[in-house]
């Protein structure tokens, strides 16, 4: 079973995710693919400093995602083209701040990801 701590981290993941693969039009980040579109990070989800950051992470196709490995340097070069080294550089850092949220901190970022998903889908809509 469960703790409220661990079903707090998934409702964020989903969350995240969503807003994530909203935000970039569901396009792969890496190929353009359409196909299968998942939520991939560029600095893995296990450090939680950066887990959440809307900088750390990119619409990819379920093929770039999963074979990161394969495709971890074009999905690199073209984030620093995009972004810079310097804010590479500047996420890499964070990333290994130790951080601990609370269960609380969790399910408020959740909430703030939901209601920018539905900010994002008002504004879809009054198109």
């Amino acid at each position: 079973m469960k703790t409220r701590r661990q079903r707090a981290i998934k409702r964020c993941d989903d969350a995240f995710s969503r807003y994530i693969r909203k935000r970039d039009g569901n396009v792969c980040f890496t190929c353009g693919s359409t196909m299968d579109i998942q939520c991939g990070h560029l600095i893995t989800r296990e450090r939680f400093a950066t887990r959440w950051d809307p900088a750390n992470a990119k619409a990819q196709c379920e093929r770039c995602n999963v074979l990161h490995e394969e495709s971890r340097e074009r999905f690199l070069v073209k984030w620093i083209r995009q972004y810079s080294l310097q804010r590479y550089e500047d996420l890499v850092a964070k990333s290994w701040e130790v951080t601990r949220y609370s269960v609380a901190e969790i399910e408020d970022l959740a909430r703030k990801y939901n209601d920018m998903m539905r900010e994002k889908d008002a504004k879809i809509a009054a198109r």
